[in-house]
């Protein structure tokens, strides 16, 4: 019989995808704006939570960024450095996902666009979990408490008995004000530092390393 996690508190590990297992390579995007200011204007311009919450095409979204950052470029053009700013991950965060204890869901929380899911999921990353929850195709994003409980409806699992792995603080933050576990991460190497020091690991996950 396969021992029990070390932590038995928690059921299931929630993984944000970009700047936990996805890495994003910021100098791709060839925009005129800054790393910070990107990742705010994404939070907080309303075409963008549209274009993340599937309630706005892609012309819409890139008319939005084009106007802002990206004077001379087309949509096109726009499309495929969105598409190279999303780095194609490599064998650690499968690998993470994969050590988990038997006994826990790997979940996934993302805030996401068709333009980026068509392609991740074309190289099987939707596979590494038991469920996806994705801002686009449940028409809300985090930190809003209802995607948070879109998982939870999804997962059969509430509070502490979930784990949220996430590199933005606002949706720890939020995940926390559920009673969730949470923790800010950027990047495999410290998640996979959080679930070892929580006991979250298999053998296989911490022979992965």
């Amino acid at each position: 019989m396969a021992e029990s996690p070390a932590n038995t508190s928690i059921r299931g590990v929630v993984f944000d995808l970009g700047g936990v297992l996805i890495q994003l390579d910021h100098a791709r995007l060839g925009l005129d704006v800054d790393r910070a200011t990107w990742h705010r204007w994404l939070l907080e311009h309303p075409v963008a939570r549209a274009w993340e919450t599937g309630t706005c095409d892609f012309e819409a979204f890139a008319e939005a960024v084009l106007s802002s950052f990206g004077p001379g470029l087309d949509a096109d053009a726009l499309a495929q450095r969105l598409q190279d700013w999303v780095l194609t991950p490599g064998e650690a965060a499968p690998k993470l996902v994969a050590g988990l204890h038997p006994h826990l869901q790997a979940l996934c929380l993302s805030n996401n666009n068709p333009l980026h899911w068509g392609r991740l999921d074309k190289l099987g990353v939707g596979q590494w979990f038991s469920q996806a929850v994705l801002s686009f195709q449940v028409g809300v994003a985090k930190p809003d408490p209802a995607i948070y409980a879109a998982l939870e409806g999804r997962s059969g699992l509430r509070g502490a008995s979930l784990l949220l792995l996430d590199d933005n603080l606002v949706n720890v933050e939020a995940a926390r004000s559920r009673g969730w576990q949470a923790e800010r991460v950027v990047g495999v190497a410290q998640a996979r530092s959080v679930l070892g020091e929580r006991g979250l690991l298999s053998d296989r996950g911490l022979l992965s390393e």
